[in-house]
């Protein structure tokens, strides 16, 4: 799993790798189609190798570190166990892929950022705060303090969660209700950061500080979302290990039963004449789940992404995998779907004509 933090400025460079080794693969590919020398064709095998499965060595080789074995740690294996046995580009395909689904899950992820970040982008940075001489001074909304008092003019965006104190007016809070419908606001009403202050002059007391907002809570809800594991992802995360340890196991039970009872040679070998290796090798890389693994995390961050870029916001995965299962929606008003755009339905004349 990608760190949501490394994703921004990693998932380029993940999807350069994963290109250079599909380039470099269908490069080797078709020098052994031409007959070009062994080596040459061994040569580009390699370095497709190494450009696909870097990532995955270090991820593997992290998870060692802490006495677990994961699909990297088994990707790596069949990759080399192909190799062994020559099939170079079996190997070599599948480290292609991987790296690639890590390279859009890093993609999927930066994404996802980047819609969190416009989610708010045109929140105030300042605000208008009002001194006990009634002086009113333009300040950061980092510096303002729980109890201050605040004035915000008509039109403005209210800058932080507050009360209001005096003044009456109407705040649209479309962005965070979805509802386009302006709700008034008077004395001791509470308003939220980012929304927009209506045709009144209001101040305001300062009731949360501004990483405790409402918009806060959304984006922090927006990224538990994406940290969090649906149930499918949790799944394969906790058959890894185990899961890992027993194909291992098996292959190895499978190499010394084809050697000692089947009497297949313990090395070399191809698919017309198999050998002991090679019967081994073929049964891990049948039993990889490879494409479940990969595509899980890939697809979760995706459907999150794509949600919060329109406006809605999932709990995790486990809510989005649980629309598979929805067959009735109840929504709450009318007004929820709504798109708050205005338009004429009847025009009446008085008097008549």
């Amino acid at each position: 799993m990608i760190d949501a933090g490394k994703a921004e400025g990693e998932w380029k460079w993940l999807l350069f790798s994963a290109g250079l080794c599909g380039a470099v693969l269908l490069t080797a590919l078709g020098l052994d189609r031409l007959g070009v020398a062994k080596e040459w064709v061994l040569l580009c095998y390699g370095i497709s190798y190494l450009a696909g499965g870097w990532d995955a060595l270090i991820d593997a080789w992290d998870d060692l570190k802490q006495a677990r074995l994961d699909i990297h740690f088994l990707m790596l294996i069949v990759a080399i166990g192909a190799a062994g046995i020559g099939a170079w580009w079996e190997g070599a395909a599948l480290l292609f892929l991987f790296s690639l689904s890590g390279a859009l899950e890093a993609m999927a992820m930066a994404r996802t950022e980047r819609e969190i970040r416009s989610l708010f982008r045109d929140a105030p940075k300042k605000a208008m705060r009002v001194g006990d001489d009634h002086v009113v001074t333009e300040v950061n909304v980092d510096e303002l303090a729980l109890g201050d008092m605040i004035r915000v003019l008509p039109g403005a965006l209210f800058p932080i969660d507050g009360k209001v104190i005096s003044g009456q007016t109407s705040a649209d809070e479309s962005m965070l209700t979805g509802e386009a419908i302006p709700v008034d606001k008077n004395r001791g009403d509470g308003v939220f950061g980012g929304t927009l202050n209506g045709w009144g002059l209001v101040d305001v007391e300062v009731t949360r500080l501004p990483s405790e907002s409402a918009h806060a809570k959304i984006i922090r809800l927006i990224r538990t979302a994406q940290a969090s594991k649906a149930p499918s992802q949790r799944f394969t995360d906790r058959f890894g290990t185990p899961y890992t340890l027993g194909i291992l196991l098996m292959s190895i039970a499978a190499f010394c039963w084809w050697h000692w009872v089947g009497g297949l040679p313990a090395w070399g070998g191809s698919e017309s004449a198999p050998s002991a290796i090679y019967r081994a090798m073929t049964l891990l890389v049948v039993c990889s789940p490879c494409a479940l693994v990969i595509s899980i995390p890939s697809a979760i961050l995706s459907g999150i992404a794509a949600a919060a870029k329109r406006g809605i916001l999932f709990r995790g995965g486990i809510a989005l995998e649980k629309l598979a299962t929805i067959h009735r929606l109840a929504v709450d008003k009318t007004g929820t779907l709504t798109e708050g755009e205005f338009q004429i339905v009847q025009i009446d004349t008085f008097p008549a004509g």
